[in-house]
């Protein structure tokens, strides 16, 4: 069980100045970061014993899943983060010095995973220090292109065929949606769907700015 006072702040939040807040969620993340690291170690060492089979789990994955209250993406993720870290000494200096997080690292291990031998770890750093995790994503994705345009393109050919999409309707008439799309689909419902999954205040908000921009002066009306 964790402590109520282990997970409260010595001061509250709400007595400390803007920069005090910033600078103890910087750390306070670095921290976490850095606990990500230890934890993906043990979760790959976990996952090259037979342990978790003998606990009745389908796999590592598995069994991480159910007792380390993870999703499947986050626990394949530590295991292959832990996997991957002794390939990966530029990457771990530089999130070890707070320029990059550990979401960062997630994507420079799948990157390496699947390019092998041409992975340029060092390019990509500095791309990773100048972008945040989402972005970074993007860029690998076109690194990756880049690299083996071969490869990627039998990957992509692979999401589209291995795409679907539910739609279900609860109840109360409410519309259930769920499913795996390739970049191309996806990118077309997220275009579609987006405007649903802003909050009023948000919407007030684009409309407002939206209006802004056609009163600008040299806008037609």
């Amino acid at each position: 069980m964790i402590a109520t006072q282990d997970v409260q702040s010595p001061r509250s939040a709400s007595v400390l100045s803007d920069e005090e807040l910033m600078e103890r969620m910087r750390s306070r993340r670095h921290f976490m970061d850095a606990q990500e690291i230890l934890f993906a170690q043990d979760a790959a060492e976990f996952a090259s014993r037979e342990t978790w089979e003998g606990e009745g789990s389908a796999s590592a994955i598995d069994w991480l899943r159910f007792n380390c209250h993870m999703t499947h993406g986050a626990a394949a993720n530590s295991i292959a983060v832990g996997k991957a870290m002794n390939r990966l000494p530029e990457s771990l200096q530089t999130m070890g010095d707070g320029e990059v997080g550990y979401a960062h690292l997630v994507v420079m291990v799948r990157t390496a995973n699947a390019v092998g031998s041409r992975f340029d770890e060092t390019a990509l750093v500095e791309q990773a220090k100048e972008s945040s995790p989402g972005k970074f994503y993007y860029t690998c994705d076109n690194y990756r292109h880049a690299v083996d345009a071969t490869r990627y393109a039998a990957e992509q050919t692979d999401q589209v065929e291995n795409r679907r999409l539910r739609l279900n309707t609860a109840m109360d008439g409410s519309l259930l949606i769920s499913g795996i799309l390739d970049s191309i689909g996806g990118a077309v419902v997220r275009t579609a769907l987006e405007p649903l999954a802003q909050t009023p205040g948000e919407r007030q908000q684009q409309e407002h700015a939206e209006a802004a921009a056609g009163a600008a002066p040299g806008r037609a009306a």
